[in-house]
């Protein structure tokens, strides 16, 4: 597999209007049912997944050759070894050694933002748990990287979009 590392990787912060956060279904581009619906369980939220696969490239809202960053990129960058310092943006007093410039941008809920400065939480394109409502997330502050399954689809956060290459 040729899977991009530093210094070689590109990543990027997409804004759409302004925006910075979404809910589940507009990061990855599908219809709102899907926010309380499992993908497949009706004619409005279709399954749009290649596979259940930790490595899928899936386009999204990203731009064409970009995909949401997925849990096998994020578990291959230098953060999940020995902490997120290394890919925090120098706004927050990271160190940025991998280009990835992460910010700690909190949490969109009920109407309010949460947690900024203290940690980032970013969309994955996965589907977990045993409820349609909830889906997968990366979280971090500046010293780890955590995945989660318990993040609310219509709950709005950021994603992270990384080129495509291909998987050998």
């Amino acid at each position: 597999m040729s899977f991009p590392t530093h210094p070689h990787t590109t990543y990027k912060t997409l804004h759409f209007q302004c925006r910075v956060v979404y809910s589940w279904s507009e990061a990855m581009g599908v219809h709102r049912a899907c926010d309380t619906l499992f993908l497949g369980a009706s004619a409005d939220c279709p399954d749009v997944f290649d596979s259940l696969s930790t490595r899928i490239q899936h386009q999204g809202i990203c731009p064409d050759g970009w995909h949401v960053l997925n849990e096998f990129e994020w578990r291959g960058l230098p953060a999940t070894g020995f902490g997120s310092f290394q890919m925090l943006s120098k706004l927050f007093m990271g160190k940025d050694q991998v280009g990835f410039s992460a910010l700690l941008g909190g949490g969109y809920l009920r109407g309010k933002y949460k947690s900024m400065g203290v940690y980032g939480e970013y969309r994955l394109p996965a589907e977990r748990g045993n409820k349609a409502l909830y889906a997968q997330t990366t979280l971090l502050d500046e010293y780890e990287v955590v995945f989660r399954d318990s993040e609310q689809k219509p709950s709005k956060l950021p994603i992270r979009c990384v080129m495509n290459y291909s998987v050998d």
